[in-house]
């Protein structure tokens, strides 16, 4: 990666970091969940254009109401896993229903161009769940309170939950650019390399075993073991979030979701390592926790 861009992702990430630290530590927690609502809201007008560019329509309205939905539910009510299963696969149905009654284009209305309802669905369904059920990992941790989880408080959860992906992106990008000779898979990701994977699971262990002895110091001399699964976990998780997004920008046939970020892409392009990384992460601070 250029240098430029290199130099971008190192402010953007500061810039980023000040913003996330300022909301969990200085402010209510529902302002955070409304910082991830607006990402969720940016990244969905981003799958919007993407999808419209092959002529497939996601309900985008019907997507940001149900998403307000879902983390309202999830962090108000007591039993927060089952309130995120009800209120999600509640409006998983809705938004695959308002995707199937897309009003069909000009073209499509011609008797010899079937109106692709199906389609738009599963799209619309696909959408639904890797925007509202990832991004409600990052509002899960909030959810709990520190009498119910030993040894730790929601804030802690919350700072791995984001910053190890982010970890793991600066590390494969910065080794990856410096050393990186190996590709992984050059037709999906072509700057990823085997070289940066490996900067990646050793940013993101060294970073969990710091984050570990910050928010968890009492238990760091026997559980140091966690913190290595946990940054190794969130490294792969957060690789595979990345070359799925590349998937979709490969099929969809664009370089970027957006350009929010002047010559470095758009919000999911930042973001879609956090999203594929956050229930892994969630679920072993739970299990270890």
């Amino acid at each position: 990666m250029k240098g430029r861009k290199l130099a971008t992702a190192i402010v953007v990430g500061f810039v980023l970091a000040g913003i996330i630290m300022t909301c969990l530590f200085l402010l209510p927690p529902f302002a955070f969940i409304w910082f991830i609502y607006i990402f969720v809201i940016l990244a969905l007008v981003e799958l919007f254009r993407a999808c419209r560019l092959i002529g497939i329509k996601i309900p985008a309205v019907t997507t940001a109401f149900c998403a307000a939905i879902v983390f309202c539910c999830t962090y108000l009510f007591p039993r927060h896993l089952c309130a995120l299963g009800v209120s999600l696969f509640s409006c998983l149905a809705l938004i695959a229903l308002r995707g199937a009654m897309a009003p069909p284009d000009e073209e499509e209305s011609n008797l010899n161009r079937p109106v692709n309802r199906l389609r738009n669905a599963c799209a619309s369904l696909f959408v639904g769940l890797y925007l509202l059920l990832l991004s409600s990992f990052l509002v899960l941790p909030l959810a709990y309170h520190t009498s119910l989880i030993p040894y730790s408080t929601e804030h802690g959860m919350e700072f791995m939950v984001i910053f190890l992906p982010a970890l793991s992106d600066i590390g494969g990008l910065t080794v990856g650019a410096t050393l990186g000779r190996h590709k992984m898979t050059p037709r999906l990701s072509p700057k990823k390399s085997y070289e940066g994977l490996a900067g990646s699971i050793a940013f993101c262990i060294i970073g969990e075993m710091i984050f570990w002895i910050i928010f968890f110091r009492s238990t760091f001399a026997h559980d140091w073991w966690k913190a290595i699964v946990v940054g190794l976990c969130g490294a792969l998780a957060g690789t595979v979030g990345d070359l799925c997004a590349s998937v979709i920008k490969r099929d969809v046939g664009i370089k970027d979701y957006g350009n929010i970020i002047r010559g470095h892409g758009g919000v999911l392009d930042r973001t879609d390592s956090i999203l594929m990384a956050a229930p892994f992460i969630y679920f072993l601070l739970i299990l270890f926790l």
